[in-house]
This record gives structure tokens, C-alpha cells and sequence, in this order.
């Protein structure tokens, strides 16, 4: 392709896209900036979520978690069935340390009639890649900033972990007071974060 190198900004799944796309095209890209990665062909990914839920749900919802948890069912379909029980308000406090950000968050995706379908999942799922792309992180060279809210209980600490620990050439970068989203959380200390990344390091 006739393109000069870009930069990558992905969250969380958008993360893990972004990683992709440096893997299988790494001669057109500058660096990576990743917000909450995912790495979904991990089963783990699916017991961070759902470990999530339990730690932020009420009482009630957290014995339905352990009901789903103790079924002889795989891990996928744990995950699914925890997602159809859980409600806006626990969903927000899942993603969010500031509720009053979470519900402005909410009104914006209203307003925006865009939904998670929950459809690329499901293809990745039936149809997943040969080669996890946590097998794959090492063999990606760019310069890339890794962000995460301490508080992610989506994908969190234990993803960036892994991705962090294992990219060639990665620096890392913590967000006191954010949960899944700190571009809305901290969104000043997001944004010169990025900015000092991509114009100095």
C-alpha cells in the first residue's frame, strides 16, 4: 500500500485489534497506544470479567454468579449466561468509578443508537485464530504506551500484565481513579499521556 506509518489508538477490544493489525502489517505502523486491552482468546479473560461482576454485584446477584459459576458448563458459556443476568447499574459500576461519568457514558450511547451485538465475539469464538495473538506479542517491535485504569475489572491488570510483559518494547502506565474507561475517568492525564508518548518517546 502506497500510506505513510500511522499510529494506533485502541481500547479495550480496539486494543487487541490494534495489536493485530501491527502484527500483520508492521512496516506501515509508528507506534501503539492501547487503553484496556483485551485478549479474548484467553479463557482467563472470561474469569476477570466475571470475578469482576462478583466483587462490585449485590448480594442477591453474586449467590446467581456462584449458581452459574458451580454449573457443569464451559467457560464461554458461564460468561454468556452471567451477562444475562446482570442489570445497567452493576454494568456501570463494572466499567466505571464514577457513576455520574457512567451514566453520562450511557446517555451518549443512547443518544448514539450503537449497541454491543455481541456479534464479533461470537465469530471469534466459532472461528478463532490459529495462533493466539498471546503467542504472537513478542514478534510485535513497535514503541507502544499501555494504559490501565487500577481499577478495570473488565480486562485490567492481569491482561496489561501479560501484554506488558511480554511486547518487545512497551512502557506502562497506571490510572489511579479509572476503571475500564480512563480517557473519561482521567481524561486530561489520558490525553497528555498520549500526547507526550507520541510526540517524544
Amino acid at each position: 500500500m502506497d500510506i505513510k506509518k500511522v499510529d494506533l489508538l485502541g481500547y479495550s477490544f480496539g486494543g487487541e485489534l490494534a495489536l493485530e493489525f501491527s502484527y500483520a502489517l508492521p512496516t506501515i505502523i509508528n507506534k501503539i497506544v492501547l487503553s484496556g486491552p483485551s485478549l479474548i482468546a484467553l479463557k482467563t479473560q472470561y474469569m476477570i470479567q466475571i470475578a469482576g461482576f462478583v466483587s462490585i454485584a449485590e448480594s442477591s446477584l453474586v449467590n446467581k454468579i456462584e449458581e452459574i459459576l458451580g454449573e457443569n458448563t464451559s467457560i464461554e458459556n458461564k460468561y454468556k449466561a452471567v451477562w444475562e443476568i446482570v442489570d445497567s447499574n452493576t454494568v456501570d459500576r463494572l466499567f466505571f468509578v464514577d457513576q455520574d461519568i457512567a451514566r453520562n457514558y450511557r446517555e451518549l450511547a443512547k443518544e448514539s443508537n450503537l449497541h454491543n451485538t455481541g456479534l464479533m465475539l461470537e465469530a471469534l469464538q466459532e472461528i478463532p485464530v490459529e495462533t493466539p495473538l498471546f503467542e504472537r506479542l513478542q514478534s510485535i517491535p513497535h514503541k507502544t504506551l499501555l494504559i490501565t485504569g487500577v481499577h478495570d475489572r473488565n480486562t485490567g491488570i492481569p491482561i496489561s500484565t501479560i501484554i506488558n510483559r511480554n511486547l518487545a518494547n512497551s512502557e506502562w502506565k497506571l490510572f489511579n481513579h479509572s476503571a475500564h474507561f480512563p480517557e473519561l475517568e482521567e481524561t486530561n492525564k489520558f490525553v497528555g499521556e498520549v500526547l507526550h508518548f507520541l510526540k517524544n518517546s
